[in-house]
């Protein structure tokens, strides 16, 4: 129920190129901005431990 909350009809879309050295891409600039998101999870070195941290992060935001 909650992704349809956070969920737009029109996305930004933007092409980036990607290379060894791509730590991780994320899907999730409407309701935190690129520098909150890496500062969410730059510590964070599991991927799953740091989606689940960016979900929580993304809801809680959404309920302000």
């Amino acid at each position: 129920m909650w992704a349809c909350m956070l969920s737009i009809s029109e996305p930004d879309i933007t092409h980036q190129a990607t290379n060894d050295q791509t730590e991780f891409i994320v899907l999730l600039v409407m309701v935190m901005s690129n520098k909150e998101v890496v500062d969410a999870i730059k510590s964070i070195k599991d991927p799953q431990t740091a989606a689940k941290h960016l979900i929580e992060e993304a809801i809680s935001k959404e309920q302000r």
